[in-house]
């Protein structure tokens, strides 16, 4: 008998259509199939025939798999019952399908598995992928016994990965390479069942335009039945309020088993615009009908707002905007690779209340949930998926490069497609300080990065990007533009112990660009390291498991709590968190000097700090600890970097007894008075 979770779908019978999202989120089973020889095995880019798709089955057999294994949440990483494990483990749950879902179109859609996931339902293979960061979908119409049990099966492997800031190594797997990224395992994001009529629509994009008066809809509809005519009501609403403020109809045709792509224009009186001040949210449904029956609907929040680069400015809304940024890593406490809701919010709250209006996805693709946030509250996403393949030859060495160089298309498509409809996303950035990639002449670009760019430009149009990042002027596309630019972005990166150093100050004051009328952005700014406050970390997370990062930080509090004892520094601090607390407090200062230098620099238009979070491999140079706390008084910094901030300025900052001191007032001032 099958030790499982049953899941009882019960059929939903509307008036005008069946509900078709149902979160297979929940209890799971886990068995951690250690004898599977995953790196001898072959490896397939996607779409796959899966007949083609050589059958990996468990090592132990299916009956007495199924009479093992423990239980898992998903979505979630295994890494937070099984640290350090690299290698297959075996998902799986049970699942009913009504009768009454014969005729309807039934799919599977995993918002992330990391790395592969092989797909079978009922002992058969029916979904394969290959990219761990991104959604797919496994159409299971086919292979469902309807009006009774299925047992839908996921055999993910995690061929392994990084765990610090770099992501310029490929991971090995059998005869093939992938792209690096962080190392982890599981099916990490949400699982819904999906359950349509056989016309449906697929996707929405709604693309705010430059007029801030109307927004393009792109609607993908899939007809897998005969010619439908009919009709798409587009309805867009106020998100809060549910006020209706547009509706508009469109006469339709689509051809038998075709897939169609429906552009419409609407426009929008007096919108409410969307920025990190006023982050309003329009919602926009769908809704496909045939015969006055409604076949699907869908729905999508947006906002109104355009961000773009002129004249060497940015701007938000046709009004000049200073990029206030933190690089982040990504790493999160347990989960490894993505925040909860609630930890999702509050770390939107706390880069708020830094100073920050932006964040920077840092060689590491933003999670939906961090995106929501960013949405709701007011916080612009700079996005780095993380994993290029970066500074490589014209032509791949092999076909193990050829493999990954493909693979990373492949995600950098899905993850356009996943995330263009959030307002808080403004920037694509391809690949990190790819220094030997010289797209400072945009009209002889290696045709790999030319591929990259133009496939991101397609995918998502209305959107600045770049190439890459640091020391050398990238190519960009400005949003809906065809022709390539340029813009700079400077790292400076170093760590600096001695912040009353002068050139801390001069170094950033002195920048400028390569050329007039060119961005300068600095997207790496130098280091201030201060440790967290780690007896409140400790504590934050409870208990600690063998081989996490939890039990790292544990190894500092205890070489810190050795070391006080040791030296009688309690009677210096009176506590290792007072001492922490002051680290910081110096951090901050550092890190406050740093801004308001950035800030002064008329040729600088943005700058990202490194970093935002600490993380027990990547250091201690985060404003904010791994759950988000800041680690030093949020005014060091929002202060410093305050739209309407009077600066002064003392060189040099150190002084002889009776010495005159100069003092420079600058006052600075974006659109406040």
């Amino acid at each position: 008998m099958f030790n499982f979770i049953l899941l009882f779908i019960m059929l939903m019978h509307l008036s005008s259509s069946m509900e078709k999202n149902i979160s297979l989120n929940g209890k799971w089973k886990i068995w951690f199939d250690r004898e599977a020889r995953w790196n001898k095995e072959k490896v397939y880019l996607t779409p796959v025939d899966l007949k083609s798709v050589e059958n990996y089955l468990p090592t132990i057999g299916w009956d007495n798999m199924f009479s093992r294994g423990i239980q898992i949440d998903v979505p979630s990483t295994w890494e937070e019952i099984e640290p350090e494990y690299d290698g297959v483990a075996w998902y799986w749950k049970k699942i009913k399908i009504p009768e009454e879902w014969k005729d309807k179109i039934i799919r599977i859609k995993f918002w992330a598995v990391r790395y592969r996931a092989e797909v079978y339902l009922n002992k058969k293979l029916v979904g394969y992928n290959i990219e761990g960061s991104t959604p797919f979908i496994v159409d299971i119409t086919d292979f469902v016994r309807y009006g009774a049990e299925n047992v839908l099966a996921v055999r993910v492997t995690d061929p392994g990965g990084g765990n610090s800031w770099m992501d310029f190594n490929p991971i090995k797997f059998g005869d093939v390479q992938l792209p690096d990224s962080h190392n982890f395992g599981g099916i990490w994001q949400d699982v819904e069942l999906l359950v349509t009529e056989k016309s449906y629509i697929d996707d929405i994009f709604v693309q705010p335009q430059e007029d801030l008066k109307s927004v393009k809809i792109l609607t993908t509809i899939i007809n897998r039945n005969k010619t439908k005519r009919g009709k798409l009501e587009f309805i867009i609403s106020e998100k809060e309020k549910k006020t209706v403020i547009k509706k508009t109809t469109l006469e339709i045709a689509v051809p038998e088993n075709k897939e169609i792509n429906i552009e419409k224009t609407i426009s929008i009186d007096n919108p409410e615009l969307w920025s990190p001040e006023h982050p309003f949210l329009y919602n926009l449904e769908v809704i496909l009908s045939c015969n006055n029956k409604i076949l699907d609907k869908s729905n999508v929040n947006f906002g109104v707002r355009f961000f773009t680069e002129r004249d060497g400015n940015f701007y938000l809304n046709n009004r000049r905007v200073f990029i206030k940024s933190a690089i982040s890593w990504g790493h999160y406490p347990k989960t490894i690779a993505y925040p909860t809701e609630e930890l999702a919010f509050k770390e939107v709250k706390s880069a708020k209340s830094l100073g920050l209006n932006t964040l920077s996805a840092h060689r590491c693709c933003a999670t939906p949930a961090l995106l929501r946030a960013a949405d709701e509250l007011g916080l612009m996403i700079y996005q780095e998926p993380g994993g290029a393949p970066r500074n490589r030859p014209l032509k791949p060495l092999n076909q193990a490069e050829e493999f990954e160089r493909e693979l990373f298309l492949i995600k950098l498509e899905n993850l356009a497609k996943r995330d263009r409809n959030h307002p808080s996303l403004i920037w694509w950035n391809c690949a990190n300080e790819a220094g030997k990639d010289d797209t400072s002449n945009p009209e002889n670009l290696k045709p790999y990065i030319d591929r990259m760019m133009k496939l991101l430009h397609k995918t998502d149009p209305s959107r600045l990007k770049t190439y890459t990042s640091a020391w050398l002027p990238t190519c960009m596309f400005r949003p809906y533009e065809k022709k390539y630019s340029l813009l700079m972005d400077m790292h400076t990166v170093i760590n600096w112990p001695s912040l009353w150093r002068d050139h801390l100050y001069i170094q950033h004051i002195n920048f400028s660009p390569p050329e007039e009328k060119m961005v300068f952005y600095n997207g790496e700014s130098c280091c201030f390291t201060a440790l967290s406050d780690l007896p409140s970390v400790m504590e934050e997370y409870g208990s600690v498991l063998p081989g996490s990062d939890s039990a790292e930080l544990k190894k500092w509090l205890d070489l810190l709590k050795k070391n006080f004892k040791r030296f009688g520094l309690y009677k210096d601090f009176g506590s290792i968190s007072s001492f922490c607390k002051e680290t910081g407090i110096v951090q901050g200062f550092g890190f406050g000097r740093l801004g308001e230098a950035m800030r002064l620099n008329p040729n600088i238009d943005g700058f990202a700090f490194n970093g935002w979070h600490c993380h027990h491999i990547l250091g201690t140079s985060g404003m904010v600890d791994i759950f988000r706390n800041p680690k030093f008084p949020p005014e060091y910094t929002a202060q410093m970097i305050a739209p309407l901030h009077l600066a002064a300025i003392t060189l040099p900052s150190v002084n002889y007894m009776n010495d005159e001191i100069n003092i420079e007032l600058i006052l600075v001032n974006e659109g406040i008075i």
